[in-house]
């Protein structure tokens, strides 16, 4: 049985002025967002972000702040920035346009929670992971592939120790660093741009006996 998350309900925001804009969000939706370098700019969400991919660090400075993610550019320059909260991701293209900089940007989403198909589930001893099946991420040339990580062991699990094959250049990113005992955690595989939807792919935990769940 995976175990459920159970996350408060206290919301802490930063105090913006001017310049709102609303968005709505779809899981394959890319949404632009305006920088100036100099000028900070605040994106808000529903649920609390875990974690950013992209950005390139010498260009821009983040923040986590509750609910949160502070922008500060540090140059005029653009990029992509993927953002892991709680319950869903979010794709951003990070766009250099003073004219038009945002100040803060409310982020929600069309749907309700959305639920991951499962295609597999592994057992590795006390750990189970559920994979979703591979998909394109639309605006950005990848392919993903979604997954829940549920620590049902008595130790700490790192993200490193998650160990994911699909035959060629990959990327995994998990909602945190270190799954602590009784967490579920989720998380996501990025292929290399260009690659192709794979046909089998392998997954496990290092230094541990895993097997396919019989359903």
């Amino acid at each position: 049985m995976i175990v459920t998350l159970a996350f408060g309900l206290a919301v802490w925001t930063l105090p913006v002025m001017g310049g709102i804009r609303h968005v709505s969000m779809d899981a394959s939706k890319v949404e632009d967002i305006y920088l100036c370098p100099g000028h900070l700019t605040v994106l808000r969400f529903r649920e609390i972000p875990q974690r950013i991919v992209g950005g390139r660090e010498k260009s821009f400075k983040f923040g986590f702040v509750g609910n949160d993610i502070t922008i500060w550019p540090l140059e005029r320059t653009e990029s992509t920035l993927y953002v892991y909260a709680e319950y869903d991701n979010y794709a951003f293209n990070l766009k250099d346009s003073c004219h038009r900089r945002d100040r803060l940007v409310k982020v929600g989403r069309k749907s309700k929670k959305r639920k991951m198909r499962a295609q597999t589930s592994v057992i590795c001893d006390e750990i189970k992971i559920t994979s979703g099946r591979p998909r394109k991420a639309v605006g950005f040339g990848v392919w993903m592939i979604d997954l829940i990580v549920s620590n049902r062991s008595q130790k700490a699990l790192r993200e490193g120790e998650i160990v994911i094959d699909i035959g060629g250049p990959s990327e995994l990113v998990m909602g945190k660093k270190v799954i602590e005992s009784g967490e579920s955690v989720r998380g996501r595989v990025i292929f290399s741009k260009g690659r192709q939807k794979p046909l089998t792919f392998t997954i496990g935990i290092k230094g541990r006996d895993c097997q396919m769940e019989n359903n």
